[in-house]
């Protein structure tokens, strides 16, 4: 329904005091309570589709601020709580959210495209700074009690976290329209975060194949445009890769 008919959603019908889509966002709590974790991500993932077609940019914009208003209150609570004792980055609980929330952001970027901008920006160096700490975890439990940590749920939820940032950013920069924007804001920092954590790793079990494939997308996309980083993205990822 959201694909075929987003636009109906986003202009005011017949009868309606708004559109739709506005009913929908402001009761999104009531909507999701009753969910299992996936359908929300679905769910998520649907919205996204109706106010990709809203052509006001303003418009469009405050629209996501409210659709994605409940991911962020939680998000910006970890974040804060963090912020005073990095060790709740250690919590099951709160990896567990962080892990949900990015899922939830991932199929909010797949729905809305390059519009998605103004979300990945409000939460990007803070999940940039999420994954080091959930690197820096991983390697320390490893180190301690060997490969067969990772198949513990608080790992395996560290490395969720770490594979949907990835995801997420790669998903966004393939459907971004604004190369040189990307090129300025968000790389030098993922470039900084995530090339670096991946060459220090030690352990060849806690690094992620899919810092391979954000690299393959981000390289695709932007061509020409980064071909100057193109020497630091193979002296991280090259050699260690093969040992």
């Amino acid at each position: 329904i959201a694909l075929k008919c987003r636009r109906h959603f986003v202009t005011t019908q017949v009868g309606e005091a708004c559109p739709f889509i506005e009913e929908i966002l402001s009761t999104i709590s009531s909507i999701i309570c009753d969910l299992q974790t996936l359908q929300v991500h679905t769910f998520y993932e649907a919205v996204g589709y109706l106010i990709s077609a809203q052509v006001d940019q303003v418009a469009q914009e405050q629209l996501i601020e409210k659709y994605m208003l409940l991911p962020n209150q939680v998000w910006d609570d970890i974040i804060s709580q963090a912020s005073h004792n990095v060790d709740i980055l250690k919590d099951p609980e709160a990896v567990k959210q962080l892990a949900s929330i990015l899922k939830t952001n991932v199929r909010a970027c797949r729905a809305l495209g390059h519009p998605y901008v103004v979300q990945l920006g409000r939460i990007y160096l803070d999940m940039l700074n999420v994954y080091k700490v959930m690197s820096e975890n991983i390697s320390q439990a490893i180190s301690l009690n060997g490969v067969v940590v990772t198949k513990q749920p608080l790992i395996k939820n560290m490395r969720i976290i770490k594979k949907e940032a990835l995801k997420l950013i790669a998903g966004w920069v393939s459907r971004s329209t604004d190369n040189s924007m990307v090129l300025e804001n968000f790389i030098p920092p993922l470039l900084d975060a995530v090339l670096l954590d991946y060459q220090r790793t030690a352990v060849p079990d806690a690094r992620e194949p899919e810092v391979l494939s954000c690299m393959a997308a981000i390289v695709n996309k932007l061509g020409g445009h980064i071909t100057s980083e193109v020497p630091k993205i193979f002296d991280a990822v090259f050699e260690c890769t093969l040992d």
